[in-house]
This record gives C-alpha cells, sequence and structure tokens, in this order.
C-alpha cells in the first residue's frame, strides 16, 4: 500500500542520515590523528637520551572561543614521554554562534546542516625535550548580507576541510604556549573569519582566564550589528 511505501521510504531516509553522519564523524577523528601522523617530525623517541629527561611533562590545555570558556580554567594532561596523548573534543562554538545567527535573523539558521557533536581530536607527543601536537582545521561558511526588505540574511553554505596544523615547542613549562584551531566560522560576504574553536596548551598546570574568548566575541559581535 502507499503507506508502507512512504513508512520504508522515510525508514531508508533515516538510516541514510545516520550512515553519512556517522562516516563525517569518522572521517573528523581520522583527519586530525592523520594531520598528526603525517606532519610527526620528533617520531616519539629520543633513544638512550630518554633518562636525561623527565618522564612526563604537564601541560594544561583550554579551550577558547565560547562564551563558557570564560568561566573555565582548562584540564591538566601528564604528557608520558615518547607516547602520543589524545584529546578529544567537540566544535563548542556551535551553540554560540547558531544562538548568535538564530537571535539575528530570527530564524533557525543551523537545523540538520550541521553536525554539533562530531568529535575531533588534538594529538600531543612529549619526547623528552619538545611537544609537539597538530589537529586539522575545518572552516564553515555562511552568507551575511541584507536582503530586500533591508533585514539581516545569514544562511550557512558549507563545510571543507582546510590545512593541518601542526606545531612544536621546547618542553619549557614557563614558555610553552601554542595554539590550535580547529573550527573557523566564515563570512563569504564581507571576506572576514568569525568565531572560531582554538584549544590553547599552556605548559605547567597554571590556570588562566578566558580573556582571548571575550576579546574575539567582542569583535565579531561588533562587526555584525
Amino acid at each position: 500500500s502507499s503507506s508502507e511505501v512512504t513508512s520504508n521510504s522515510a525508514k531508508n531516509l533515516l538510516i541514510a542520515v545516520f550512515v553519512l553522519s556517522l562516516l563525517f564523524c569518522v572521517g573528523a577523528y581520522k583527519s586530525d590523528i592523520q594531520c598528526f601522523n603525517d606532519k610527526n617530525s620528533i617520531g616519539g623517541k629520543v633513544g638512550s637520551q630518554t633518562t636525561k629527561y623527565n618522564t612526563t611533562f604537564p601541560v594544561r590545555i583550554k579551550h577558547e572561543g565560547s562564551i563558557s570558556d570564560l568561566w573555565k580554567t582548562g584540564d591538566v594532561y601528564n604528557l608520558v614521554i615518547d607516547q602520543v596523548t589524545y584529546v578529544n573534543t567537540t566544535a563548542q562554538t556551535f551553540n554560540t554562534m547558531c544562538g548568535i545567527l538564530t537571535a539575528i535573523t530570527s530564524k533557525d539558521q543551523c537545523g540538520d546542516k550541521l553536525d554539533k557533536s562530531q568529535p575531533r581530536t588534538l594529538a600531543l607527543l612529549y619526547n623528552g625535550t619538545h611537544v609537539c601536537g597538530g589537529m586539522k582545521e575545518a572552516q564553515i561558511t555562511f552568507t551575511g548580507q541584507m536582503d530586500n526588505d533591508g533585514e539581516k540574511k545569514m544562511e550557512i553554505e558549507d563545510l571543507k576541510w582546510k590545512e593541518c596544523n601542526y606545531q612544536c615547542a621546547e618542553a619549557n613549562e614557563d614558555t610553552l604556549e601554542f595554539s590550535f584551531t580547529y573550527l573557523s566560522w566564515f563570512d563569504s560576504v564581507n571576506n572576514k573569519v568569525g568565531l572560531q574553536d582554538i584549544l590553547v596548551v599552556r605548559g605547567g598546570a597554571t590556570a588562566q582566564l578566558g580573556c582571548l574568548t571575550f576579546i574575539m566575541l567582542f569583535a565579531w559581535i561588533s562587526r555584525m550589528v
């Protein structure tokens, strides 16, 4: 009957959406790991010199880019020499950015277009003298312009993978600091980058406030209103 055909079509559609979402999530994870593996320059080995160095090195990893980051201090990870540490995260600017777009346009601009829970992974390696890390950057492009009625029109266009972000620094608790941008929101009309998901890695366990988040958010909102 027609009702059975409709039911089967709906089931097939749900299965297809689930499979595509699963493949995209797995793809994001593999892209991050492959980025690190392809660029890894220290190999996780220091040979016979291993005993000269501390077997662990503490780093504090903090997310920047979301409003909630203003009240967070991040988490401490003890990197074990010659072992890759995987730090799992998600694109936390989804809620902030989608909320802003919805508030400006009075419409849900994200909806089912984007997977807010896709896993992302930062890989870090300490070899006794240096800490290296890597993950890939993704970019969400959206339009932001006035329509014929003089109202703000914003729509999500696409998501694409960009370059691999791989960095190394000397393992010094006082000076080590680098950041990994893994998601950027790009305004194609104004040719400007909006909010970004960033993981900041600092040597040692000292906590710092999220001033970078406040500066980024204030600057972006100022351009949009």
